[in-house]
């Protein structure tokens, strides 16, 4: 759609809604036949675990690495996130023998719309911040800190499941 032989994902809540890989540091390249996941020595562990159905490669310069699996597949061209790379990436990623072209919204405009278990998700998510808030309200007293309140939260939060 749009006129792109793969896709570079560098923002990171793109990449985790593609693979599931919630690391702060990695990128994705989205080829007709491959999906590869790059990321540092920090995070290649958690990597294999949250994206099993990646390939995944060690690198610190996520771009360069994947820009180059692109160029030896021939692909022709890769779309980056235009919304979420600064005009000097973008410049240096089209030095490394691949045609970059910006792209927008992309991968936003297949977020927006949610499938039946990304609804059951949201709902259980509101159940257990009703819970969640409910404890807090019942510790509320004369006395209690903001920092009381915000632990037995976090707390109340955690012991119904929540993972951050």
């Amino acid at each position: 759609e749009a006129g792109c032989s793969a896709l570079l994902v560098t923002h990171p809540v793109n990449v985790r809604y593609l693979c599931g890989f919630d690391g702060s540091a990695g990128a994705l390249l989205m080829t007709p036949d491959r999906v590869v996941l790059a990321t540092d020595g920090r995070y290649v562990h958690q990597a294999g675990i949250q994206a099993p159905d990646c390939e995944v490669v060690q690198t610190r310069d996520y771009s360069a690495v994947l820009l180059d699996i692109a160029r030896t597949a021939r692909l022709s061209t890769v779309g980056c996130e235009g919304d979420h790379v600064s005009l000097n990436q973008h410049a240096r990623m089209s030095e490394l023998g691949v045609d970059v072209v910006a792209t927008s919204g992309l991968i936003e405009s297949l977020r927006m719309v949610k499938d039946a278990q990304e609804l059951d998700d949201i709902r259980q998510a509101c159940s257990l911040t009703e819970s969640a808030l409910q404890s807090t309200l019942d510790a509320l007293r004369v006395g209690v800190t903001e920092r009381e309140l915000a632990r037995i939260f976090s707390s109340a939060a955690a012991d119904c499941g929540a993972d951050g």
